[in-house]
C-alpha cells in the first residue's frame, strides 16, 4: 500500500509556502471560505496529471483555473491577482511505499508568466522522499520549471499530461485507468444520492466469470496437494535419514572413544614390555658381569699355565738328552719333507713321460723328422746310473736340434700371432662397428664428422637452406646378418663415403677439396652421383641382393660396389691356418717338456 505523508503547496492560491503532514486517516474541516477546496484542488490536479475541473468539491460549476490558483486571483476590479508579475507555483504529494519500506514523490512545477501566455506546467517523479531543495534554491529564490529541472536532473519528468497519467499509475503499481475518473468525484462534497450505481459504474468492472480459470486453479490445487504428499514423504524420509545420520555420528563417537581405550591399553602394554626389557637388560648384565670375570678368572690361569711352560722348557733346555732328541726330531721332519718332494717331482716325472711319449707319436703322424722316431724309442723309466747319462748325452743333443726347430717356428709362431692379432684386431673393430649398424649408430671418426658438419655448414651459406649429406654406411640395411663382416671388410673405408643429391655435387666436392687437407682423413670422399643412374641392377646372389636403400643414390652405389661379388663360402685358407697353428703348439709343448725332463735328471743326480 502507498500512502500519502505529506502536502506541500508554495503560491498556490492564498496559500504561499506550506507543508501538511498526513498519518494515516485525516478529517480536513473548516469554514466556508477556509481553503479546504483549495488543498483538494492541489491533490485533484496532481494526481489526475492536470485533467480535472478546479472547486467541484464546493460547486460544480467552479470558474477557477491554474493561473487563479498560482497567482491567487481576488475578483477585485482594481486588482485581479494578489502575486502580480511573473510567478512560480509548486504542487507535491510525498508517499510511504510499505512493500518496499521506501518513500516517493510526484509533483507539478506551475510557470504562470504574463497574461497572454499559456500557462506551462511540468510533473514530474522523484524516487525519495520530499526535501526543501527540491523547491527553494539557498538565496530563498522559488524554482521555475527552468530551474527545477536543473537542479534536479535525477527526477523523472513529464512533459504532456498523457505521460504524466501514466508515470503515476507505475509510481501507484500500476492502477487501473478510471482511478483518474475515480478521484475527482471521490473528492467532492455533495452526497452521492445512488450509492450502488455508483459502485457499479464507477468501482466494479462488468466481466464474466471464467471458469475455466477455476478449473484450472482447482487441477492445479490437486497438483500441488499431490506434490505436497511426496514432499512430506521425502520429508519423513529425511528425518529417518538424519535419525540415522545421528545414529552413525554416535557410534563414530563410541568407535572413537574405543580406539582411544585401545591406544591406552597399547599404551600400557608396551610399557610392560619397556619395564619386561629394562629387567631382562638388567639380568644379562650381570650375567655379563659373572662371565667377565670368569673370563678373567680362566685368562689369569692362562697366563699362570704359561708361565709354568717356559719354567719347564729352560729347564728343559738344559739338558742334553733333551737337545738331542729335538735335534733328531727335526731332521726327520726334513728328511719326510724332502721325501715327499722327490715323489712329488717322480709323479710329475711320470706323468709328464706319458704325456711326452703321447705328443711324440702324434708328431711322428704329422712329420716325418727322424728326431720324433729317436725320441719315441728312448727308455725314460726303470734306468741305471749308465742308462740315465747316455739318456743324458742323448737328450742334450736332442734339446739342441730341438731348440733350432722351435727357433724358426718361433720365428713363424711370432709372425703368425702378429697377423693373428691384426686380424682379432680389425674383426673386433669390424663387429663393434656391426653392432652399431644394427643400433643405426655407426662411430665415425671425429675428423670426418667434422669436416662432412663443415660441408654442410658451407652448403647452407651458398643456398640459405639445410642441404643434408649422409654417410654411406647410414642409408644401408643388411637383410642377411651372416654375410655382414664380409660386407664391411669388402667395403672397408668405402663404407663411410659421403652421399648427396646429384645438384649438389659440383659445389660440394669444391668445397671437399679446399678444406680436404686441414683433417687428416684418408681413403674417404664423396660419391659422384652424377654418374651413377646407369647402375640400377646387380647380379643375382651377389652382396647387392642382401642390402636395401630407401635412398636411390645409395642403392645405386650399392649396385656399383657390390652388385658384382657373388657369395661363395671357402674353408681352405681357415684349415691351413689351423694345421700350422697345431703344429707349433706340440713343438712347444714338446720343448716344455724335455725342459722339465732336464730338471728330473738334475734332481735325481
Amino acid at each position: 500500500m502507498k500512502k500519502l505523508t505529506k502536502i506541500r503547496l508554495i503560491n498556490w492560491h492564498y496559500i504561499s509556502n506550506e507543508t501538511i503532514f498526513v498519518k494515516n486517516n485525516v478529517l480536513l474541516t473548516g469554514p466556508n471560505a477556509s481553503g479546504k477546496s483549495t488543498i483538494m484542488d492541489a491533490i485533484t490536479f496532481l494526481i489526475t496529471g492536470g485533467e480535472t475541473t478546479f472547486n467541484l468539491a464546493a460547486n460544480d460549476k467552479g470558474k477557477r483555473d491554474l493561473r487563479g490558483y498560482v497567482k491567487c486571483k481576488l475578483g477585485i476590479d482594481d486588482k485581479e491577482y494578489l502575486r502580480e508579475g511573473d510567478v512560480s507555483g509548486h504542487v507535491a504529494l510525498e508517499f510511504y511505499d510499505e512493500g518496499a519500506e521506501e518513500s516517493f514523490t510526484i509533483g507539478a512545477v506551475i510557470d504562470a508568466f504574463g497574461d497572454l501566455s499559456p500557462v506551462k506546467t511540468i510533473f514530474y517523479y522523484a524516487p525519495k522522499a520530499m526535501e526543501d531543495s527540491f523547491f527553494i534554491s539557498d538565496n530563498k529564490v522559488i524554482y521555475g520549471t527552468v530551474e527545477f529541472r536543473k537542479s534536479n536532473p535525477s527526477f523523472e519528468f513529464y512533459l504532456t499530461k498523457k505521460e504524466a497519467k501514466r508515470g503515476f499509475r507505475t509510481a501507484f503499481g500500476s492502477i487501473n485507468e478510471d482511478f483518474f475518473k475515480l478521484i475527482p468525484k471521490a473528492l467532492a462534497f455533495k452526497p452521492i444520492p445512488d450509492v450502488k450505481e455508483f459502485i457499479y459504474q464507477n468501482i466494479l468492472e462488468a466481466k464474466e466469470i471464467d471458469v475455466t480459470a477455476i478449473k484450472d486453479s482447482i487441477r492445479s490445487y490437486k497438483d500441488l496437494e499431490a506434490t505436497l504428499k511426496v514432499i512430506k514423504a521425502k520429508i519423513d524420509d529425511l528425518k529417518n535419514i538424519d535419525g540415522l545420520y545421528n545414529e552413525v555420528l554416535k557410534i563414530d563417537e563410541k568407535k572413537n572413544y574405543y580406539k582411544y581405550i585401545l591406544k591406552m591399553l597399547e599404551q600400557e602394554a608396551v610399557k610392560a614390555e619397556i619395564e619386561l626389557a629394562k629387567s631382562n637388560i638388567a639380568k644379562n648384565e650381570a650375567l655379563q658381569k659373572s662371565k667377565e670375570e670368569s673370563i678373567l678368572k680362566i685368562q689369569r690361569e692362562i697366563d699362570a699355565l704359561d708361565e709354568e711352560s717356559k719354567e719347564i722348557y729352560n729347564a728343559l733346555a738344559n739338558d742334553t738328552n733333551f737337545k738331542n732328541a729335538e735335534f733328531i726330531n727335526k731332521k726327520i721332519n726334513e728328511c719326510k719333507q724332502k721325501i715327499a718332494e722327490y715323489q712329488y717331482v717322480e709323479e710329475r716325472f711320470l706323468s709328464s713321460v706319458a704325456g711326452l711319449k703321447e705328443n711324440i707319436n702324434k708328431l711322428r703322424k704329422i712329420s716325418n723328422n727322424k728326431i720324433y722316431t729317436e725320441l719315441a724309442n728312448m727308455s725314460l723309466v726303470k734306468m741305471t746310473e749308465h742308462d740315465v747319462e747316455a739318456t743324458k748325452i742323448m737328450l742334450t743333443d736332442i734339446s739342441k736340434r730341438v731348440s733350432s726347430i722351435v727357433a724358426a717356428g718361433n720365428q713363424k709362431v711370432g709372425k703368425l700371432e702378429h697377423e693373428l692379432n691384426e686380424l682379432k684386431l680389425e674383426m673386433n673393430e669390424i663387429r663393434v662397428t656391426l653392432g652399431s649398424l644394427n643400433q643405426n649408430n655407426v662411430p665415425y671418426p671425429t675428423a670426418l664428422v667434422q669436416m662432412r658438419n663443415e660441408i654442410q655448414s658451407a652448403l647452407k651459406r651458398i643456398y640459405n637452406y639445410d642441404v643434408s649429406i649422409y654417410f654411406f654406411a647410414d642409408l644401408v640395411d643388411i637383410t642377411d646378418y651372416e654375410w655382414a663382416d664380409t660386407i664391411e671388410m669388402y667395403l672397408g673405408n668405402r663404407r663411410f663415403n659421403m652421399i648427396v643429391e646429384p645438384r649438389y655435387y659440383d659445389q660440394a666436392l669444391q668445397i671437399f677439396a679446399r678444406i680436404k687437407n686441414n683433417y687428416r682423413v684418408y681413403g674417404i670422399g664423396l660419391v659422384n652421383t652424377k654418374q651413377l643412374a646407369k647402375f640400377n641392377r646387380y647380379e643375382p646372389n651377389s652382396l647387392a641382393s642382401i642390402m636395401t636403400s630407401e635412398n636411390t643414390d645409395a642403392q645405386r652405389y650399392i649396385n656399383m660396389t657390390c652388385g658384382n661379388v657373388i657369395m661363395k663360402w671357402s674353408w681352405n685358407i681357415l684349415e691351413h691356418l689351423l694345421l700350422k697353428m697345431d703344429y707349433y703348439i706340440l713343438t712347444i709343448l714338446l720343448l716344455i717338456l724335455t725342459l722339465i725332463f732336464k730338471n728330473h735328471i738334475w734332481v735325481r743326480m
